[in-house]
């Protein structure tokens, strides 16, 4: 799935149970734990080594690699300051049983605390075979 194929409001489940729902913010908030592991400004190889590392087990392959080849549309780090701390969810949007849409913010942070800029971010988030949730689309506004 690409960000332009992010999944639609749910047309046949009306909500996520809660245990599904504790684990997608559980992932997401790993995954938003990470952003600032990942240099956006780091050579190709320390760069494709450092995202599969942190984001490895919270996107899918295709995703992570879509990341490696084009790091232009990657979260992370741009600069020393301010960096990325967390992502806040504002939105978990149902799909179909397998789907959902996450809507959040990524909270930045500097030095003396929390900056004022929000970027707003929509995820797809897939239910994979072993019943683990990866994130297999990332769009940040």
């Amino acid at each position: 799935m690409t960000a332009a194929q992010l999944p639609a409001a749910a047309d046949t489940l009306q909500e996520i149970p809660a245990d599904e729902e504790q684990a997608i913010r559980k992932m997401v908030a790993g995954f938003g734990a990470q952003l600032r592991m990942v240099s956006l400004l780091a050579p190709a190889d320390i760069l494709s080594r450092d995202m599969k590392k942190a984001y490895g087990p919270y996107v899918t392959g295709e995703l992570l690699q879509q990341w490696i080849q084009d790091p232009s549309k990657a979260p992370g780090r741009e600069v020393s300051s301010p960096w990325p701390e967390r992502i806040e969810i504002t939105k978990i949007q149902p799909g179909d049983k397998d789907h959902a849409s996450v809507e959040g913010e990524i909270i930045y942070n500097t030095s003396s605390g929390s900056t004022h800029d929000h970027p707003k971010v929509t995820m797809g988030i897939a239910r994979q075979p072993d019943g683990n949730w990866l994130i297999d689309a990332f769009k940040k506004e």
